[in-house]
């Protein structure tokens, strides 16, 4: 049961440039510098539209894979995700 829709995002602090893809229901964020990034902060904001009319949860899911991350002179570097519920109250 489908409850919500990817819609779009907001672009964060940290990155001057990305795009996201989306492959059935799987979204890929995807950014290259020029330069190292030396700051923490948001990577992005999802956005989603509720599909749903039933009450209910839905969890949304990060995950940053092993090797996935580097500065420009491709030595690895450690980032971290967080999951997050999103409760939809029943409407008409």
């Amino acid at each position: 049961n489908k409850k919500l829709e990817y819609v779009g995002f907001d672009k964060g602090n940290v990155f001057s440039d990305y795009e996201i893809n989306e492959n059935d229901g799987t979204l890929r964020l995807i950014c290259i510098e020029d330069k190292d990034v030396k700051k923490d902060g948001k990577l992005l904001t999802l956005e989603f539209k509720v599909v749903s009319k039933d009450a209910g949860k839905t969890e949304v899911g990060v995950v940053l894979e092993d090797n996935s991350m580097c500065n420009y002179d491709e030595e690895l570097i450690k980032a971290t995700g967080k999951n997050g519920t999103v409760k939809i109250k029943k409407w008409n």
